[in-house]
């Protein structure tokens, strides 16, 4: 709990409101919980209840934003997830950052004019980040007014945010992070040309708009129409449905 408390309490905040009853249940923690007595009172004064984050999820940490510019096949915060990594990841990260480029290309497909990579007109809900609903319900009840594209945006991001920073035990994703994977050139040793072969050669690559997408958010799919189909949100071969 506590190191979603030192997320809550770092990211950039925007007039927004959190209920009384979510406010209370992040403030009953003790006190030591917090990283300082100062910010228990910031989180948990009298106001605490008119403040949330807005902006695009992979903005709010520099520390992702420095580990995971250019690491394994498929993170590359610097490009906001912009290059395909080839058929491979390396670990639970670079999938994780792999279903984020995926989730951005459906997206795109799927919300006519939605940018997803540069959309950063959304409220993030902290009680998902908190353990609280799922991704869609905080999404849609914190954005309400909002387009598809905020919403779909979103869920994508805060998905990505909690799996990143935080690991199955509570802790943060440096417990985890294997910087062996970091890039040549960027405070590591991994060779993206010579270990993530695909079309996009020398890591440059446009997103793929000949994909088709299946599946739902936060989980989605890209396949080839020519040799598979989508059947109940699955992606299978073609006349298996």
């Amino acid at each position: 709990m506590k190191n979603f408390l030192k997320l809550f309490v770092s990211l950039p905040l925007a007039n927004a409101a959190i209920s009384n009853s979510q406010v209370s249940q992040i403030c009953s923690q003790p006190i030591e919980k917090f990283p300082s007595e100062e910010e228990y009172h910031r989180v948990c004064g009298e106001k605490a209840n008119l403040l949330k984050p807005r902006g695009v999820a992979v903005n709010f940490q520099s520390d992702l934003q420095l580990n995971l510019n250019k690491y394994g096949c498929w993170c590359d915060l610097g490009n906001k997830q912009r290059t395909r990594g080839g058929p491979n990841t390396v670990n639970e990260m670079d999938g994780i950052c792999k279903q984020l480029h995926i989730n951005y290309n459906c997206i795109e497909r799927s919300v006519s004019g939605c940018d997803p990579r540069e959309n950063d007109q959304y409220l993030v809900p902290f009680t998902f980040l908190f353990g609280f609903g799922t991704a869609e319900a905080g999404c849609i009840q914190s954005n309400q007014g909002k387009g598809q594209c905020e919403i779909q945006t979103c869920i994508a991001d805060v998905v990505f945010l909690k799996e990143t920073l935080f690991s199955m035990n509570g802790g943060y994703s440096n417990q985890r992070f294997d910087t062996n994977y970091k890039h040549i050139g960027y405070g590591g040793s991994f060779d993206y040309d010579a270990e993530c072969p695909s079309v996009c050669s020398g890591g440059s690559c446009s997103v793929a708009k000949e994909l088709q997408c299946c599946g739902e958010l936060p989980i989605m799919a890209e396949y080839n129409a020519d040799k598979n189909m989508c059947c109940a949100n699955q992606v299978v071969g073609l006349g298996s449905c």
